[in-house]
């Protein structure tokens, strides 16, 4: 694999790893994204942008509260 490669095969799972179709299993970011994130280190905080009014800090080890 060469240096391009090293960085475009993780861009590209990252980048279309939010596709999500009518009739597909629910969306799991845990399970989708697992192999970019360090879920367990007290120190990841995940943003929801997607809620504006629960714009929560939530650590990668604990759900976002509802």
């Amino acid at each position: 694999m060469n240096a391009e490669q090293l960085v475009a095969d993780p861009h590209g799972r990252w980048v279309f790893g939010w596709e999500h179709d009518e009739g597909d299993a629910p969306f799991g970011f845990r399970r989708t994204f697992g192999e970019f994130y360090d879920f367990g280190s007290p120190d990841v905080r995940l943003y929801d942008d997607f809620a504006p009014d629960q714009r929560v800090a939530a650590a990668g080890s604990r759900p976002r509260p509802p």
